[in-house]
């Protein structure tokens, strides 16, 4: 079961492009693979959502621009990142998948920058035992 963050399902976007090519082009081994399509199956629904409603929100609070539809220019900054910040911040339960271990890989990383793993973080499960466990909730009482 793979937890996360809309913004975590931004950021793996490209990452889970590449990967994705590599495994069309039979480069990855078969688990690598097998997790990579569950992982899409899940991910591109919940993208699509994502960008519909931030269409939604480009065009209530902001102004495409003519020559180029994909900028823009926010009108009302404060309702603006409101909503966009609610959006990149949805809990996403990817609960039927099984995030890649190391050993899903062989050649497959080369494909990747360290930047491209490092947006691939939630996707990845740590081999060693962790001592904390990672689902607890931070709340302040301010």
């Amino acid at each position: 079961m793979i937890k996360c963050k809309m913004l975590d399902l931004l950021k793996a976007e490209l990452p889970l492009k590449k990967l994705d090519d590599a495994s069309r082009d039979g480069k990855l081994k078969f688990e690598a693979t097998f997790k990579l399509r569950q992982i899409l199956k899940a991910v591109i629904p919940n993208l699509q959502d994502y960008y519909s409603e931030l269409n939604k929100v480009i065009d209530k609070y902001a102004v495409r621009s003519t020559e180029h539809p994909d900028e823009y220019s926010i009108t009302n900054e404060e309702l603006f990142n409101k909503y966009f910040n609610t959006l990149v911040s949805f809990d996403i339960d990817l609960s039927n998948c099984f995030p890649f271990t190391s050993e899903d890989f062989n050649n497959g990383l080369t494909i990747l920058t360290i930047y491209d793993i490092d947006n691939l973080g939630p996707f990845f499960t740590n081999d060693e035992k962790s001592e904390y466990e990672h689902t607890q909730t931070i709340k302040l009482d301010i």
